[in-house]
């Protein structure tokens, strides 16, 4: 698998992105810290399927911070809304990690404008010990600075990642030393103090929502995503065996058979 640099250019007000594709529109939203090239061992795959626009979240890559002092997750669905609403017709959302439950709120407060979600690794009722943990490395995030991302990769990858793990490590290394440190910080402590969907959210979908996530995820759980599944009107699940946060990058075949399959289950009769 291969990552490459995607040319942006400005989509809205707020957003730069790529485009590329052809059938039903779909809409890729990555994670706090990652960028719109994040997806792109993926979009080899999916640009045969679908009209992609893969953005990059506000305060990443080319898209400006947000205003707000402290924005939290609604501001950030604001934006990317921006995108949903200048598209000809309802578009697919897939989002990754912050991306999911900015999928789950854009699907929430647009739902005339959103087809279905895929919800990667996304959080639901967080355990304390896990709200504590998060809540403590945003809080420690000055937004003039970028802290050693080392850690954060560790989490992500082992402490000695091989093989594809490895690849993957060097790639998101350089993208969590290259982001601005403010939207880094901003977008960290927005999710950090987000508790993800509530229940009454998650019942009140209307729109096929498909909820993936690693097996080995330690904060994005298989039971926060089957939970999740089981609460939705029109839900489906699936865990991918031996995948952990960024089983998008580690499993992209997997990952990416799951979204064109969902998709076309969903309605995108194009497909």
């Amino acid at each position: 698998m291969t990552w490459t640099t995607l040319q942006r250019s400005k989509l809205t007000e707020h957003i730069y992105g790529w485009t590329g594709g052809v059938g039903p529109q779909l809409l890729l939203i990555h994670g706090v810290g990652m960028r719109a090239d994040y997806w792109s061992n993926l979009i080899p795959s999916l640009q045969e399927h679908f009209a992609l626009t893969v953005i990059d979240m506000p305060g990443h890559g080319d898209s400006p911070v947000l205003t707000q002092v402290k924005p939290v997750i609604e501001d950030y669905s604001d934006c990317i809304a921006e995108v949903l609403h200048a598209a000809a017709e309802p578009m697919c959302v897939a989002g990754h990690s912050m991306g999911a439950v900015i999928s789950l709120d854009l699907a929430n407060r647009y739902s005339d404008n959103v087809r279905a979600i895929a919800v990667l690794n996304g959080i639901f009722q967080r355990e304390e010990s896990a709200t504590a943990s998060v809540r403590s490395r945003a809080d420690n995030l000055n937004g003039l600075s970028l802290a050693d991302p080392t850690a954060t990769l560790a989490r992500w990858f082992g402490d000695n990642p091989k093989g594809i793990n490895a690849q993957c490590a060097t790639h998101c290394r350089d993208w969590l030393e290259d982001i601005n440190p403010l939207g880094y910080q901003q977008a960290y402590r927005a999710f950090a103090y987000d508790d993800g969907p509530s229940t009454t959210m998650i019942k009140s979908l209307q729109c096929p929502a498909l909820f993936t996530t690693g097996e080995l995820e330690p904060n994005s759980t298989d039971a926060m995503s089957r939970a999740m599944s089981e609460l939705s009107p029109d839900g489906t699940n699936h865990i991918v065996s031996g995948g952990k946060h960024m089983m998008s990058m580690t499993h992209g075949d997997e990952v990416c058979s799951q979204l064109i399959a969902f998709f076309k289950r969903a309605g995108a009769q194009s497909v």
